[in-house]
């Protein structure tokens, strides 16, 4: 009797041992088998006319981790030559495998990563897969090489406000270089009496979206107006992806002698955000001038024959009378011609 109870304490305690180690292997997931990746083309044509059709379309199979499980899948793009520890990413659906890029959308992915316009550049590209929600290492499929040519994708906001009449068609314009959310332009808000030096941001030439100031630093289209500091060129930055803005003073002028306003009083410039040039019409003496910043003489310029020169030499100007005086601090030029 006594060995048919040990007989069977043996069977029970197999069973159990047994039991637990199949729900032990069920728990553990592999470290994953790498999807396959592939690409429609390996040289993407980009341009203004193909910015609405499919230009790339990259495709792969299901990753493989053991048991199922909810997975992840990031397409990663970056320049040839690099790592992908600064590359873009971009999100696919879970149950997807393929991904559709639009012309417009592969061009804003590459402006956004500072490569040049119009220049054939040399990508790489790969599928990362993970298991949501764990620590396991993501698998990477192949690296793909892949060649494009970004396009310049100008974009333009307007800044309609009490300096010119509150009217949105005749506001001066802020610019995206890149159409990635990001605009930038320098406005002129004259002291003129009673001016508020109040403004809103608009996305097109009309009142249909504005956006006003929200407080800290934040847009919205709620929001009551932005209010320039005061009199004088100012340069806005707007951020609509995380709808921030800023404000700073920057302003160019002539100063001196042959100046109206003579070597104590700027006169102020007026910069063209489409030429990206300043410039004034004023009185000139057969004297000198220099151009300078921000009414201080921290940054100005001086020069001969048309080359503005920082810290240079006075600029003469040898006959008295009406002129234009244009200034480009890109190239570091200017020109002053009499009317």
């Amino acid at each position: 009797m006594k060995s048919i109870n040990y007989i069977l304490l043996f069977t029970m305690i197999f069973a159990l041992l047994g039991s637990c180690k199949k729900d032990e292997q069920q728990a553990i997931a592999t470290s994953g088998t790498a999807t396959s990746f592939s690409a429609s083309t390996s040289n993407v044509v980009l341009s203004k006319e193909s910015a609405d059709e499919t230009v790339l379309t990259l495709e792969w199979t299901k990753a493989d981790f053991g048991y199922p499980a909810e997975i992840s899948n990031t397409i990663q793009i970056d320049v040839k030559g690099g790592d992908f520890s600064n590359a873009k990413e971009v999100t696919t659906d879970v149950a997807s495998f393929s991904k559709e890029f639009a012309g417009a959308e592969l061009n804003s992915i590459l402006l956004s990563m500072d490569l040049p316009v119009g220049e054939p550049v040399q990508l790489i590209a790969r599928l990362k897969t993970q298991i949501k929600s764990s620590t396991l290492t993501p698998v990477y499929s192949e690296v793909l090489n892949i060649e494009a040519t970004p396009f310049s994708l100008i974009s333009y906001i307007y800044a309609p406000g009490d300096y010119q009449g509150w009217n949105p068609a005749t506001a001066d314009s802020l610019t995206s270089q890149k159409s990635n959310g990001i605009y930038d332009g320098i406005i002129y808000f004259p002291n003129n009496v009673g001016a508020s030096f109040e403004f809103k941001i608009t996305t097109d030439k009309n009142w249909d979206n504005a956006y006003g100031d929200a407080g800290d630093g934040k847009l919205s289209t709620d929001g009551g107006n932005l209010k320039a500091p005061g009199a004088g060129s100012y340069q806005i930055k707007a951020d609509l992806n995380a709808l921030t803005y800023e404000m700073i003073f920057n302003q160019m002028g002539i100063i001196g002698d042959a100046t109206p306003g003579g070597w104590s009083t700027d006169t102020d410039m007026i910069f063209d955000n489409g030429k990206q040039t300043w410039s004034v019409t004023a009185h000139l003496d057969a004297k000198e001038l220099k151009f300078r910043k921000n009414h201080d003489w921290g940054v100005n310029y001086g020069g001969t024959d048309g080359a503005a020169v920082l810290n240079g030499d006075n600029i003469k100007i040898t006959e008295a009378g009406e002129y234009v005086i244009t200034l480009d601090i890109n190239t570091l030029t200017y020109s002053i011609i009499k009317k």
